[in-house]
């Protein structure tokens, strides 16, 4: 069964990479007994940090939009497949203050640092005001060719496009069950570790990424935990995570899509 082999070869060599994966691959592929968790962590901080450069950006990149509350971020990730080059910006409402946010938290003065690092911003009064953040992301990145988001936000996501008029481009939803979401997670674990993901230096994506964890089904396929699953803290901000995941899958599956056949010129001479 070569197509097993090859499978079971490449999950070896990611686990070499990735503690969280080790684990897994010794329960699961190796039969040790052990169990198939480390902790129910999305990526090693180790090797995100490994990751991180300045790739350059290109013409075209994927946006993933995470839209959150009053008390959650609202988060976009810019991801542009063709240089592997991943940015992100979030934003919060601006009551309560950055500083007693980040005591509710129990993060210390991250927002602060974030605010000043330009890759937090504040909108809005108690609530995120979308909008003027997609107008935001837009002035930043420029039009994306595509955006991506959870399926749950569809209405609120059409209905603040359409307020400023954003330009037009493809809207893709993704479900945050087992069915997309593990799909996303898996596509976005792969890209990190084949290199294909290059993300800035961060202390918004280092502090998501830290803080995002997992839940798996019996079948072993994982998501991105909500709430207190897998060892999520309930104040956990890792949207600009979330954001990231649905952006860097969006674009490997652009990556991996066949390019359409070159069509053939068939000259024929007369007689």
């Amino acid at each position: 069964m070569p197509t097993l082999e090859e499978r079971i070869r490449q999950e070896a060599r990611d686990a070499k990479t990735d503690p969280s994966l080790l684990a897994q691959f010794d329960a699961l592929r190796l039969n040790l007994g052990t169990s198939d968790v480390v902790e129910n962590l999305l990526l090693d901080s180790g090797v995100w940090e490994s990751c991180e450069g300045d790739a350059e950006r290109a013409e075209d990149y994927v946006l993933g939009v995470d839209l959150g509350g009053a008390s959650a971020m609202t988060a976009g990730a810019a991801f542009w497949p063709s240089t592997g080059r991943l940015e992100a910006l979030a934003c919060f409402p601006s009551e309560p203050s950055l500083e007693q946010r980040g005591l509710r938290d129990g993060v210390g003065n991250a927002y602060v640092q974030m605010f000043k690092r330009g890759e937090l911003i504040q909108l809005g009064t108690h609530t995120p005001d979308v909008p003027r953040f997609l107008d935001t992301c837009l002035e930043r990145w420029g039009r994306p060719r595509v955006i991506v988001a959870d399926r749950y936000a569809e209405d609120r996501l059409r209905e603040h496009l359409a307020s400023v008029s954003f330009p037009r481009a493809e809207l893709i939803l993704r479900g945050q069950g087992f069915k997309d979401g593990a799909e996303d997670v898996d596509r976005f674990r792969r890209a990190v570790l084949k290199g294909k993901v290059t993300p800035v230096k961060s202390l918004l994506l280092r502090s998501a990424m830290s803080e995002a964890r997992t839940v798996a089904d019996p079948a072993g396929n994982e998501k991105l935990a909500k709430a207190t699953q897998g060892g999520r803290r309930e104040r956990a901000k890792d949207d600009a995570a979330a954001a990231g995941i649905l952006a860097v899958a969006e674009g490997a599956r652009r990556l991996a899509m066949p390019k359409p056949a070159e069509p053939q010129i068939r000259i024929v001479r007369a007689a």
